[in-house]
């Protein structure tokens, strides 16, 4: 037999279906590669979102259990305004009182505004920042023990912490005179020492600078 007695119409029409076949077969075989390329791109994806949730998660209840433990501690920094700008009026009350029960006439305040602090051994303050607002004092006292008795009265009586920067005394008279007037000293009716204090008043502020976006 030769190969004119073949019909060739249907050779033809074979090999051309066998070439389409393979040609769906990969294209098949492609789609599926890209398919399977993908999905693990795909689960890659959110594995690395499952894992940063969880730290995040793990972050949250971290931070929750921090916050329940010292919240009552951060309350009560709050109440007494160590959190914040500081009650002036608090501190400037104190002194009244403490000078009014000393019965010091002579008595001369000043109050800065809050400036930043950084104390002599540094602190891990997180996103707090230590605030000092000076108060500078003047006054005329009977005795060197008066000066303790009035910052002890702004210490217990006043809301804030207060820090003693200094403290310079100063005889009014001589000892000459104090001996010539001894009568007058007894009884105490005038001022024998002249005082000049540099305090602080320590307050924590929130920085805003160090303010983080959330990471989710």
């Amino acid at each position: 037999m030769t190969l004119s007695h073949y019909p060739w119409r249907i050779i033809r029409t074979t090999l051309l279906l066998c070439a389409a076949s393979l040609l769906i077969a990969l294209f098949v075989l492609s789609a599926s590669f890209i398919y399977l390329d993908s999905q693990h791109k795909n689960y890659r994806s959110q594995t690395t979102t499952l894992l940063s949730l969880k730290k995040n998660i793990e972050k949250v209840e971290r931070d929750t259990e921090i916050l329940n433990r010292f919240l009552p501690q951060l309350e009560q920094l709050k109440r007494e305004n160590l959190i914040g700008s500081g009650d002036r009026l608090s501190w400037i009350e104190a002194l009244q009182e403490g000078a009014r029960q000393l019965k010091l006439h002579e008595l001369e305040y000043r109050i800065e505004e809050g400036k930043p602090y950084t104390p002599p051994d540094p602190l891990t303050m997180g996103d707090y920042q230590i605030f000092s607002s000076a108060m500078y004092l003047k006054m005329q006292l009977y005795h060197a023990s008066d000066l303790i008795t009035l910052l002890a009265a702004l210490s217990n009586n006043a809301k804030g912490l207060l820090d003693v920067d200094r403290c310079t005394l100063r005889r009014l008279r001589s000892e000459q005179s104090l001996a010539k007037n001894a009568s007058l000293i007894r009884s105490a009716v005038e001022p024998r020492i002249n005082a000049e204090c540099h305090l602080r008043w320590l307050t924590l502020k929130y920085d805003d600078t160090l303010m983080r976006e959330p990471t989710l």
